[in-house]
């Protein structure tokens, strides 16, 4: 019985540090696709909040890849509101604010622009919620 938690223990460890790596890992991956340094990505991430029309297309389309890798995106580039519904643990009002933004913006053709004005959007709906 001991040996099993012994296993158990390692198995969780491997699964944790594997999560750590693959976010690290693809935030690297996507950082370099579009060529952007640590400091652009630091920079523009705070400028979401603030002032999201100073934002470059290499991060909004870094934000694409970001999504792609997290699974957030279906084969058609579109959010996947059932897998990030129960991936991310939304609250019913979360979810009511992501699907009005999915509905407002979903004819937007560009997937960089996409998952941006989606993004924005769901961050305003979450602080009014606030």
């Amino acid at each position: 019985m001991h040996f099993l938690k012994i296993v158990f223990i390692i198995v969780t460890a491997a699964a944790l540090t594997k999560a750590k790596t693959f976010a690290e890992v693809t935030h690297n991956e996507c950082r370099r696709m579009y060529g952007l340094s640590d400091d652009e990505t630091t920079t523009m991430t705070n400028l979401l909040a603030t002032i999201p029309s100073d934002i470059d297309v290499r991060y909004k389309c870094y934000m694409h890849c970001i999504m792609i890798g997290w699974g957030h995106l279906n084969g058609d580039g579109r959010f996947r509101i059932e897998w990030i519904k129960e991936d991310q643990h939304l609250s019913e009002d979360h979810v009511k604010v992501l699907e009005n933004c999915l509905e407002l913006h979903n004819d937007i053709d560009d997937q960089c622009e996409y998952v941006f004005t989606i993004t924005i959007c769901a961050m305003k709906g979450y602080k009014d919620l606030e």
